[in-house]
């Protein structure tokens, strides 16, 4: 038999009690200052996150490394900083935000009724497999130039085998889905939303790859 009422409500408890615990120990968190961005930053950065599938042990390692809790879950807020911090973000990939967009994106994937910012372990693999993604895009459109914030429609063309990486079904017509306007040319994040949520669709995390057997190293 399954757990009772009382023993679920037992658990949604205890987790708030952890949650509130959580916030109080956020509330000292700081970012370091950023440094100066490396000829290689983006691979530096890449090289950091732990997205294949046979890479689990590596990616539990970093989640316990970033949560001091060492739960099965994680508060947005101390991700952000503690991840920020961890990757060393120039100030120009800050201010763009990927943390908090892989945040929404990982959240999104796996609906939730809840209204407590947190992410659990399957959220954690959906974002930084979303973090993969837009890094790999960062060093192909802006990484040259980071002043740059749009993609013509033939840079994008000569990308395709790049994002192909990631979407199977996409070509240079996805490119005038995004260009609603013809403008003939595109900005950087809508391109990221656009083809990251693309592969979301397409990309099915089966709870048997992220079960368990991963879980039980936890110390609740």
């Amino acid at each position: 038999m399954g757990c009772t009422s009382v023993c679920v409500e037992k658990k949604k408890k205890e987790k708030l009690e952890i949650i509130e615990k959580m916030k109080k120990e956020d509330e000292n968190l700081k970012y370091n200052d950023p440094k100066k961005p490396t000829k290689n930053f983006c691979a530096e950065i890449m090289e950091k996150l732990p997205y294949k599938k046979e890479e689990s042990k590596k990616r539990f390692i970093l989640f316990q490394k970033l949560n001091n809790n060492k739960k099965s879950y994680i508060s947005c807020k101390r991700l952000h900083v503690e991840l920020t911090n961890y990757l060393e973000l120039p100030e120009v990939v800050r201010k763009k935000d990927p943390i908090n967009r892989a945040i929404t994106a990982a959240l999104e994937k796996y609906t939730r009724n809840d209204e407590h910012l947190v992410l659990g372990w399957r959220e954690f693999y959906v974002f930084i497999y979303y973090l993969k993604q837009y890094f790999t895009y960062f060093e192909k459109f802006i990484k040259e130039d980071i002043e740059k914030c749009t993609i013509k429609k033939e840079d994008f063309k000569k990308a395709l085998p790049i994002i192909e990486g990631f979407v199977n079904d996409i070509d240079e017509s996805d490119f005038n889905k995004i260009d609603i306007l013809n403008e003939k040319e595109i900005t950087f994040d809508d391109f990221c939303d656009y083809v990251i949520q693309k592969n979301f669709e397409e990309y099915n995390i089966k709870d048997e790859e992220i079960n368990n057997k991963e879980l039980k190293y936890f110390k609740e």
